[in-house]
């Protein structure tokens, strides 16, 4: 009965990351908190031999210009071998804010060697660079561990 819930994993990012308005793009993790078997690398996750079941993955990101208040959308992107599993979105529809958060989690039937990557698009009113926070506070996060066997 139950288990110790590996592999698992949690990174973040310690600086922000810069995005175009408008183009998907791939999320870079520069610090992990943990990674119980050596299974993110890369900025990805890659599921080790032996170890296919079912994952829980949550991703959180905070998306912001530093000036104006021009930023309606956020959609992060949970990809499951190149291709898209789901869509996390936040679109304000006409109305701006300075910071947004688009978060979610994704549970995952996966087999050996299979691999899980985050991306975003976001858009602001101006067409100007946006950042993907990153800092201590640990604004922006990507965790995932095997809740079962296969």
């Amino acid at each position: 009965v139950g288990g110790d819930l590996t592999p698992a994993f949690q990174v973040t990012k310690s600086t922000s990351q810069s995005v175009s308005h408008a183009t998907l793009t791939k999320v870079t993790w520069d610090t992990e908190t943990f990674d119980t078997d050596s299974a993110f690398a890369s900025n990805k996750f890659t599921v080790p031999s032996g170890e296919g079941g079912k994952y829980l993955f949550n991703v959180h990101l905070h998306v912001t210009r530093s000036v104006d208040s021009d930023v309606y959308r956020i959609y992060t992107f949970l990809y499951k071998n190149g291709s898209q599993v789901n869509v996390f979105p936040l679109n304000l529809a006409g109305t701006d804010g300075r910071i947004l958060l688009a978060a979610g989690s994704q549970m995952l039937d996966l087999s050996a060697s299979d691999y899980i990557e985050i991306y975003v698009n976001a858009a602001t009113s101006s067409t100007n660079t946006l950042d993907v926070i990153g800092g201590s506070t640990e604004t922006a996060f990507f965790n995932g561990f095997k809740i079962l066997g296969a």
